[in-house]
């Protein structure tokens, strides 16, 4: 199925003709719904029903029609954090703001040392740090730092035991 790219591309010209925006941060689903759609995952809280690979195609593919159609426009995306340790090979532009940075926050001089990612430090898709997020806790990799951030978790997941089960944070 090829999603209809026709209100995104219009929208994205007058933020940019009208509105004199240059940069736009674009991404497909709802996360708070859908979340393996907007940032594909293979270990989280649920079995996203498409392999990774897929979302990350949708992503690529359609942001990229948006980014072909009003070129002078920046466009960041969301799914490329998927690609862990080679992020920084597909999307340059955007990775030092993204969720990698959560999990290593020395990526970019990583990147400038060594010439590549450290793959055991990389990104998880686990979607811890955007529990942390929705509970207004301090926000990191729960998994890589986790003596600075697991105990964040542990009060997000008291709080979630007494809310109802639908309760995301």
């Amino acid at each position: 199925m090829t999603p209809d790219l026709t209100e995104p591309i219009r929208l994205v010209h007058e933020l940019h003709d009208e509105l004199g925006l240059d940069m736009v941060n674009l991404t497909m689903g709802n996360p708070y719904a859908t979340t393996h759609v907007t940032r594909p995952f293979d270990f989280g809280k649920y079995e996203p029903d498409e392999h990774p690979f897929v979302g990350l195609s949708r992503m690529i593919h359609g942001i990229g029609a948006v980014k072909k159609a009003v070129p002078e426009m920046t466009v960041w995306a969301s799914a490329p954090t998927y690609l862990r340790a080679y992020a920084d090979l597909f999307s340059a532009g955007a990775v030092e703001q993204g969720l990698l940075a959560f999990a290593d926050p020395d990526f970019a001089n990583e990147i400038v040392k060594n010439g590549r990612i450290d793959p055991k430090r990389v990104r998880l898709t686990c979607g811890k740090c955007g529990d942390l997020i929705r509970a207004h806790k301090p926000t990191g990799c729960v998994i890589r730092d986790s003596k600075t951030f697991m105990p964040f978790y542990k009060e997000f997941l008291e709080i979630k035991k007494t809310q109802p089960a639908n309760f995301r944070g």
